[in-house]
């Protein structure tokens, strides 16, 4: 969506809620929904969701201003993005074409790459984790077990492979890097840019006489 929170107007008559003071003793408040405010992301998904209505789960997917579309024919395709544009123009919501992707047989969506094989891990969240320098201090730690949590199902026994690190984050625990935390942190990078792709599950049935 194109700056889709301000896309959405305030009601008058919470405006106020949102104003602030600058240091010269100016006030001001917003007119329309802005990053920052607690509500701004339910808000926004639940109008989004309001508008997409049966189409949900039937075609097309949204989190809070990312929506998904799929469908098993071009002339499909074709057909649900006109539903989807003509639903937002009549609420006056507009696109960002440059974050658009149109036809595509594979796309990011939310810090995955959807493919008709698997989901992948997006390469560039892999490289930023490798990158990731050693921790020295507990907040650097939760930032690091943070992006990598989110990839965990991609990772055989992560809760113990991350146990060295998990133990420091402990309450009244010293901050020491040892050998063994080092290791820990090494293999969870490794474990992450050797993962593939996360396979489609196979239901098979069985009946029984």
């Amino acid at each position: 969506m194109q700056s889709a929170f301000n896309q959405i107007p305030l009601h008058f008559a919470d405006r106020h809620k949102t104003a602030f003071s600058t240091p010269d003793g100016d006030k001001y408040e917003f007119n329309r929904l802005c990053f920052g405010l607690k509500n701004s992301p339910k808000a926004f998904k639940s109008i989004a969701q309001e508008v997409l209505g049966d189409l949900l789960h039937n075609g097309a997917l949204v989190y809070i201003d990312d929506i998904i579309l799929f469908t098993k024919t071009i002339d499909e395709h074709f057909e649900l993005l006109g539903n989807v544009f003509e639903r937002f123009e009549r609420i006056h919501l507009k696109f960002n074409q440059s974050k658009c992707q149109f036809l595509t047989k594979s796309c990011k969506f939310l810090g995955f790459v959807v493919t008709p094989e698997g989901i992948l891990i997006d390469k560039d969240k892999s490289v930023s984790i490798n990158e990731f320098p050693v921790p020295t201090d507990q907040k650097q730690i939760k930032s690091f077990l943070g992006c990598c949590n989110f990839y965990r199902r991609y990772i055989k026994k992560f809760a113990k492979r991350a146990l060295p690190l998990t133990n420091l984050l402990r309450k009244d625990t010293p901050f020491e890097w040892t050998s063994e935390t080092q290791e820990a942190f090494g293999d969870i990078k490794k474990a992450i840019l050797r993962t593939h792709r996360s396979w489609h599950y196979l239901i098979r049935t069985q009946s029984y006489k």
